[in-house]
């Protein structure tokens, strides 16, 4: 898994590349926040000065669940492309946990937080690499992140070792 996020950043800039010269449309968006209980209070984050790519480690219908459960993400990209929205954008998502970055601590409340569906042993879809591609594109326009802003969570946290990777 340390591997396989170690190479996200390095595959999102190939995909990047690959698909930049195609004419991007919008994926398909399915607004999720419905599912959120009613108990998770949003509010408005600090700031947006970086975007965070997950790895769910799960199935689409898990990750749905899990993810809108407590608000952990402000999107969800399931391997064919369609694109979940669990969090508004303009809200904060518990999404990065305890983080930090150039001095910046508590990062999800300056982020927002994109999971794609998927286990580490299994390469993500060229339909994920697109509908991430667009959301990033758009969230940097939007808020003017520039591309070292655009991290994996790996980068970020910290704190105990993950207990699903190996030593």
């Amino acid at each position: 898994m340390i591997y396989r996020l170690t190479n996200l950043l390095l595959t999102i800039t190939a995909a990047l590349f690959l698909f930049g010269e195609l004419a991007q449309a919008a994926p398909k968006i399915v607004d999720y926040q419905r599912h959120v209980p009613r108990k998770y209070k949003t509010k408005k984050r600090q700031s947006t000065k970086y975007i965070i790519v997950h790895s769910t480690e799960a199935g689409l219908s898990s990750s749905l669940r899990s993810l809108a459960k407590r608000g952990h993400t402000n999107y969800l990209v399931a391997r064919n492309g369609t694109v979940y929205r669990i969090v508004h954008k303009n809200y904060r998502a518990n999404h990065a946990g305890r983080s930090m970055w150039s001095g910046q601590t508590s990062i999800s409340n300056h982020s927002i937080g994109i999971e794609l569906v998927g286990y580490h042993n299994d390469p993500f879809t060229k339909d994920q690499y697109k509908s991430l591609k667009w959301l990033i594109e758009t969230f940097q326009k939007q808020y003017k992140i520039p591309d070292r802003h655009v991290l994996e969570h790996y980068r970020v946290a910290y704190g105990g070792a993950n207990r699903w990777a190996k030593k």
